[in-house]
């Protein structure tokens, strides 16, 4: 039986917006089963929640950006490969900024410190 995945404990992790030149802070946290990635705004208020399906998905020059309602956060995509190269299915990413920090420029800072937050199985 496939179980789905979350991580053990809250990560953080802050970085530079490869478009916007802005500072970006990151938090990815734990979430419970059936909730998928879900990206989180949470520099707008109210918080604006957009989930990582692939409806909400458009590529634009080489980075995956989605949206909802006229809210994007875009470069995520080497964040999304180290989701599933850690079969990470369950996941709040809380962003302070309107695209992922684009750290080294590949998966593995994500990997990094999604090994050291560790996974944890779920009942689902």
């Amino acid at each position: 039986m496939t179980v789905q995945r979350t991580l053990k404990q809250v990560i953080r992790g802050k970085g530079v917006g490869l478009q916007t030149g802005k500072e970006v802070s990151l938090t990815i946290r734990p979430a419970p089963a059936n909730t998928g990635i879900v990206f989180r705004r949470i520099d707008l208020d109210p918080v604006v929640e957009i989930k990582a399906v692939p409806k909400q998905s458009d590529d634009v020059v080489g980075s995956t950006t989605i949206q909802s309602n006229g809210i994007s956060v875009s470069r995520i995509n080497y964040l999304m490969s180290a989701f599933a190269n850690s079969s990470v299915d369950n996941a709040w990413v809380d962003l302070t900024a309107e695209e992922v920090p684009m750290m080294d420029g590949s998966a593995e800072p994500f990997d990094f410190l999604i090994r050291s937050a560790g996974i944890e199985e779920q009942d689902s």
